[in-house]
């Protein structure tokens, strides 16, 4: 227990790092990312940008986002690639999709800024959290988004202003709005200077998408990954990966899911959450700063604090996800229900939202 203790203070530290932190609109990361704050309208320097791409005759089967499990390898059936994470965890709300399409939000009211009204979304199939907005991919390809339509003036673009995105097969979001169309290009809404500056506009070929504040992953259908953001944890150094089906990244580092149920990672491994190559018959990956969840095909969770945590202890999970604001982790189990676990030095923090009537929950 004191390991993991020690663990979560460190996350502390780390998510000021990675940009995780419950910070407002305005704010922006720490120098210890690579970034600067300058006063009234802080503005990040420019840190070490990265874009790789490295193609292989490798086939892998079709997947999906960072935290679902690989769908069956039809590529023609667009909703099997769509059928990406049905909970996610922005910067201070969570959101989830209900087995009936609708989407169900709990906000902390206490942090300015607006994550947005779903009330009235239906026949929704996937959702991302950005930092400070939602976005919901419909059953027909269309994409609906809610909440602040900027974080600060650096960005460039409304972050919602998706209502002509037509045929997108997955989405992703952190400090932009990303989506992935059928044809297996990406479109992005909130590129900067600073943050990414990736040309998305010419990847091809991709199948999967998953983002965080400062990096959009993209796996190709030949299995290998294209990344675009700061490099300055080696977190881009993804060049000799193959048979990758998908991607999470903390923002400090990056993990990659094997056809084979294998994982590999590079970037930041100060407690050793690169550590993790013995890992096998991995479902779904899920990447926090300082630490990397393995969903094992079975149900079971592993990760790279040698399963000293609690939920080394829960059954039947097929997702994992975190809130940053109220340090929950969430899992969704197979039958539809939403269990998290906090871990005690956070007992006492002031917003910890209940999860006991999240049930019905749409499964991956």
């Amino acid at each position: 227990m004191k390991s993991l203790i020690r663990l979560f203070v460190v996350l502390s530290i780390l998510f000021s790092v990675a940009g995780c932190t419950g910070q407002s609109a305005q704010e922006t990361p720490s120098a210890d990312s690579g970034y600067a704050e300058s006063g009234e309208s802080p503005v990040p320097e420019q840190p070490p940008l990265i874009e790789q791409e490295h193609e292989t005759d490798i086939k892998t089967s079709q997947d999906d986002l960072t935290l679902s499990i690989a769908p069956p390898s039809e590529p023609d059936k667009l909703l099997e690639i769509a059928n990406g994470p049905t909970i996610a965890a922005g910067s201070s709300h969570v959101v989830g999709i209900k087995a009936d399409g609708t989407v169900v939000i709990v906000v902390n009211s206490s942090i300015e800024g607006g994550r947005g009204d779903v009330s009235a979304w239906r026949d929704i199939v996937a959702v991302a959290a950005g930092f400070d907005h939602t976005v919901g991919l419909r059953a027909d390809g269309t994409v609906v988004a809610s909440g602040n339509t900027t974080i600060y003036s650096g960005i460039t673009g409304n972050l919602l202003n998706v209502s002509g995105w037509r045929d997108i097969v997955a989405i992703a979001a952190g400090y932009s709005t990303i989506g992935l169309k059928s044809d297996g290009s990406v479109v992005i809404i909130g590129t900067d200077d600073f943050i990414l500056r990736p040309t998305l506009s010419e990847w091809s070929d991709i199948k999967a998408i998953s983002a965080n504040l400062f990096h959009v992953y993209g796996v190709k259908n030949d299995g290998t990954v294209v990344v675009a953001g700061n490099n300055n944890y080696g977190q881009c150094d993804v060049d000799d990966w193959r048979e990758i089906v998908a991607v999470s990244g903390s923002g400090t580092h990056t993990v990659g899911l094997k056809s084979d149920g294998t994982v590999v990672a590079v970037g930041d491994n100060e407690n050793n959450q690169c550590d993790i190559s013995e890992w096998t018959d991995i479902a779904a990956i899920t990447a926090i700063p300082g630490v990397t969840f393995g969903v094992k095909s079975d149900g079971t969770v592993v990760d790279s604090i040698e399963n000293q945590s609690v939920m080394a202890e829960w059954s039947d999970i097929i997702a994992i996800s975190y809130s940053q604001q109220s340090h929950q982790f969430l899992g969704l189990k197979s039958d539809g229900t939403v269990i998290d676990f906090m871990a005690d030095m956070f007992q006492d923090i002031s917003w910890r939202p209940d999860f006991s009537d999240w049930i019905d929950m749409k499964v991956p």
